[in-house]
């Protein structure tokens, strides 16, 4: 399970605050054939993200089909400006998305 510092409890509150973070609205998120979860691969958050995801795939379908695609920095390879962006490895990751929604139809 997550556990926030102090300063970032205080970050978190104020930009729920703002508006910047919200609850998630499930209705909008489409999962009648599953999700593609990208992450991180080092493990910190995975089980929390992996549940809470599992808990949306569950309020649409009879169980979690979430397909997984994890590297070293997750989603913050895909902007052409990321310094975790080098090489290919953006495209590779969108690539390999569009792959995981072709073959699973997610």
């Amino acid at each position: 399970m997550l556990h926030l510092t102090a300063e970032d409890r205080e970050t978190y509150l104020y930009l729920r605050g703002k508006g910047v973070l919200k609850d998630e609205e499930v209705h909008r998120v489409p999962m009648s054939k599953g999700t593609t979860l990208v992450c991180c691969a080092d493990g910190d958050q995975f089980d929390d993200l992996y549940a809470n995801l599992a808990g949306m795939c569950l309020q649409k379908m009879p169980w979690p089909r979430i397909h997984t695609l994890t590297c070293h920095g997750g989603a913050l390879i895909i902007p052409s400006d990321s310094p975790l962006n080098k090489g290919f490895r953006g495209v590779n990751m969108i690539e390999d998305i569009v792959d995981a929604w072709s073959m699973k139809g997610t």
